[in-house]
């Protein structure tokens, strides 16, 4: 494992090397250019939430620029609202490290986010910018199920929330005439 680690440091450009990532100014009024540097107003993107049984929803999400420390506030430009960060991890494969700081061009979760989901921008007040939503792929799968019993159906109305909150918006639908549940995904050729 240690090779193909020091190979992906070799060949792979760091944080540094790669272009500015280009946002909009959260008032309209422009493009902004936010480079990786450290003593710029913090930009960051939520990539993905994980609903974790003994921590809550983990947002898991990339600094482009600047420099954060637990408990900092941040505004969510998409919503507008201003979010306190609490705990912060690196994630390390299962392992999570608590992190006391983080600096432009790392990953990391960050629990407790009340307003924060999949796609949502958090920026420094100071320079309040909106990046570009990560793209998912339009999904190829759809599939129907309904519960059987009453008490199945109430299990399924309070998981709701959560399925929508996953990696990506809105991918349970119901259906309120006849109580069914359609779930949509990607599938691989090998899966059907």
């Amino acid at each position: 494992m240690k090779e193909v680690l020091d190979e992906v440091v070799d060949i792979l450009p760091s944080p540094l090397d790669v272009r500015p990532e280009t946002g909009t100014n959260a008032n309209g009024a422009g493009e902004v250019e936010i480079k990786p540097d450290l003593s710029a107003p913090a930009a960051r993107i939520v990539f993905k939430t994980l609903s974790e049984q003994h921590l809550g929803d983990m947002s898991l999400v990339r600094l482009f620029a600047g420099t954060i420390e637990t408990g900092k506030e941040l505004m969510n430009t998409t919503h507008n609202r201003t979010e306190k960060l609490g705990t912060l991890y690196h994630l390390i494969g299962k392992d999570r490290v608590e992190a006391k700081k983080v600096v432009g061009g790392d990953m990391f979760g960050a629990v407790k986010l009340k307003e924060t989901h999949t796609g949502d921008t958090l920026a420094d007040k100071s320079r309040p910018v909106r990046l570009a939503p990560p793209a998912f792929p339009s999904r190829s799968r759809r599939s129907a199920s309904a519960p059987r019993t009453r008490v199945t159906r109430r299990r399924w109305s309070g998981s709701e929330p959560a399925a929508r909150g996953g990696s990506h918006p809105g991918p349970v639908l119901r259906d309120q005439h006849q109580g069914d549940r359609w779930c949509a995904g990607w599938a691989t050729s090998s899966s059907r």
